[in-house]
């Protein structure tokens, strides 16, 4: 929109008129070309100037806000996008992880690009999570969140064995840690045993065998079996141990 204000009056009766452009200008203002004409009617004649803007923007990141990237561990190089302009067009990439700024160079796992987007060598579950990247220039800065997901096989967190108590109900907890977590990823096994006698859950991603009224014969060696189906899936031998009490606080253990 234009606005047009009378200016100065001249002795011959002649004065300026003045048109003034662009109260509000955007980055889609930036480079636009105006072209300014002076009109004499009586004359006949007229004069024409024309101007190039120059809007001088913080910068604008193109790529999408909230991206989540998937990949196996220790798989190649991931590339996290941070496109991005401005004006002035000289801009700075900051990537941060937890709010550190990630240090990035030839001898660590990252590396920041021309174009300020960031390579991840071989990423471990130890990469995973929420990356903040931050485009600053003179006028100012924006930012954007991408999220690295890792994906890893199962392993067994449990020990080697666990101790329950004679005559009473009981939880063989098993735990593993993997990514993702699927349901039932966790189950139990016993050789030579109908282990379906018991009750097998999976709960709070935990594979859980429920054993009423322990007896003598529960005792011995289990399987621990965590399958998340990425390989190697993973297994381990757990001995369960039954701890015997008597009335007078005395205790015997039947491995």
């Amino acid at each position: 929109k234009f606005k047009r204000t009378r200016g100065e009056e001249w002795d011959n009766g002649g004065h300026i008129q003045v048109a003034t452009c662009c109260e509000s200008l955007t980055w889609q203002n930036n480079g636009g070309v105006y072209l300014c004409r002076a009109m004499n009617d009586l004359l006949e004649e007229s004069v024409n100037d024309g101007l190039t803007l120059d809007v001088q923007y913080k910068p604008r990141i193109t790529t999408p806000e909230g991206i989540s990237i998937t990949t196996r561990e220790v798989q190649g190089i991931i590339k996290l996008n941070c496109s991005a302009n401005g004006n002035p067009s000289e801009l700075t990439h900051t990537w941060k992880k937890d709010d550190v700024d990630v240090d990035v160079g030839e001898d660590t796992k990252y590396t920041l690009t021309s174009e300020g987007s960031l390579h991840i060598q071989a990423p471990t579950r130890n990469e995973e999570g929420p990356y903040s990247c931050v485009v600053s220039n003179s006028v100012g800065e924006s930012s954007i969140t991408t999220t690295l997901n890792v994906e890893y096989a199962a392993t067994i967190t449990t020990g080697n064995s666990i101790t329950i108590t004679l005559n009473t109900d009981q939880d063989l907890v098993c735990t593993a840690d993997a990514n993702p977590r699927p349901d039932g990823f966790v189950s139990w096994s016993r050789e030579g045993f109908d282990i379906s006698m018991h009750t097998a859950l999976f709960r709070d991603g935990n594979g859980v065998l429920q054993i009423q009224n322990v007896s003598k014969s529960d005792a011995g060696m289990y399987t621990c079996h965590a399958d998340n189906g990425i390989e190697p899936a993973a297994k381990t031998d757990i001995n369960v141990i039954i701890q015997c009490k008597y009335p007078r606080g005395n205790s015997a253990t039947i491995v």
